[in-house]
């Protein structure tokens, strides 16, 4: 059953129709709604402004999955439908996944292991996170000397009873996520994952375009820490001082 919350603004389906048509550009419905992950005809009626009812942020969730690529965000397309940022906040709030959940306990290991770090360092707000492409998500920020160090938590249940090929290709689109996401200069992102499987897949990763720090993190969150944090082959070569700023 979906979580259903009325948007605080009042729907408008010619405003929301407008923007998909915008987001949708000159892809065909069939293209656009298989990308999103959406049936032809429940795309088609949205698209057509015949479609009466405020979409579910879920469905607004999916759509996002795929228009964040474009460059349009969960928030944008939520706007369009009417919702408010608290609509957003309620909706998060409500629809706590074992996900969620799990991000909240990646959270406290990662900071628990900060609290090691030999270089002082900070949180950064929510508010100045950049924005990623998906299926990465900005979840913790913090300065360290001269850079900025974000986190991004990755699960293995996507990947779990499909086979090789579409697991390759979400690597893929991990991997061009990561050159794609707008990150400032001279900063550093770390994909964090409490699966080993998933981690295996992760570090022979080698975003050579992608001109700022990253590695893979293997957390264990019954020990509550973490494993190991590998670096990954970048366009920025690694210093010793930068082989310092590790969690293990």
């Amino acid at each position: 059953m979906k979580l259903s919350i009325p948007p605080s603004n009042g729907f408008n389906k010619k405003i929301f129709a407008d923007y998909l048509v915008k987001i949708k550009g000159t892809s065909s419905i069939i293209e656009f709604s298989t990308n999103c992950d959406i049936s032809r005809d429940h795309m088609g009626k949205m698209l057509s402004g015949y479609f009466n009812n405020p979409p579910h942020l879920s469905t607004i969730k999916r759509i996002s999955a795929y228009a964040s690529k474009l460059g349009y965000s969960f928030e944008e397309i939520a706007a369009a439908a009417g919702y408010s940022q608290k609509d957003l906040a309620l909706y998060e709030l409500k629809s706590s996944t074992p996900m969620v959940e799990k991000k909240k306990d990646f959270t406290g290991i990662i900071m628990h292991s900060l609290s090691f770090l030999t270089v002082p360092w900070t949180f950064l707000p929510s508010s100045s996170f950049p924005l990623c492409s998906s299926p990465l998500s900005v979840d913790l920020g913090i300065t360290v000397p001269n850079s900025n160090w974000y986190f991004s938590y990755l699960s293995e249940e996507p990947l779990k009873k499909k086979d090789s090929l579409i697991i390759d290709r979400q690597i893929d689109d991990i991997l061009i996520a990561m050159v794609s996401s707008k990150f400032p200069d001279n900063s550093k992102l770390s994909l964090v994952t409490d699966s080993k499987h998933l981690n295996d897949l992760l570090v022979p990763l080698k975003p050579q375009m992608l001109a700022m720090q990253a590695s893979v993190i293997l957390v264990d969150p019954k020990k509550n820490c973490v494993l190991k944090e590998e670096s990954l082959e970048t366009n920025i070569k690694l210093t010793q001082k930068d082989e310092t700023i590790l969690l293990v």
